[in-house]
């Protein structure tokens, strides 16, 4: 079953930035590319655990191609350019626990954005159960 995704919406973040958060899509992926080949090595650590310098064909897949139920991502973006990504995933044992990651490019860290991502999961999960 597929979930109605999220409705785009403009935010406004505490230095007076505005992004827009929307629904991640398939026809998201160059741009996922381009923001993933943007990161430092230290903030993709961050979010892979791992040095990972850029994302397989599989990852591409399964990060774009989400039911917006099961698996949610949720896309920060300014025009063209993703500067943040938020996800998460259902526990298939327990639907009521669910795994989440977050990335915020470089340049947009320490101005809330993670924050902001944060608490849009978050509800996002409570409106999916």
């Amino acid at each position: 079953m597929t979930a109605q995704p999220p409705v785009a919406e403009p935010i406004t973040l505490r230095d007076g930035s505005e992004i827009t958060l929307v629904p991640m899509r398939p026809a998201d992926a160059e741009r996922l590319v381009r923001f993933h080949a943007g990161l430092s090595e230290e903030t993709v650590y961050r979010r892979f655990f791992s040095f990972h310098p850029e994302l397989s064909p599989d990852e591409l897949h399964r990060f774009t191609h989400v039911d917006h139920r099961e698996r949610e991502a949720i896309v920060a973006s300014v025009g063209p350019q993703i500067v943040g990504v938020a996800r998460l995933d259902r526990d298939e044992a327990d639907p009521t626990v669910a795994e989440v990651a977050f990335v915020v490019a470089d340049p947009w860290q320490g101005r809330g954005l993670g924050s902001v991502l944060f608490r849009h999961l978050a509800d996002r999960a409570r409106s999916l159960g």
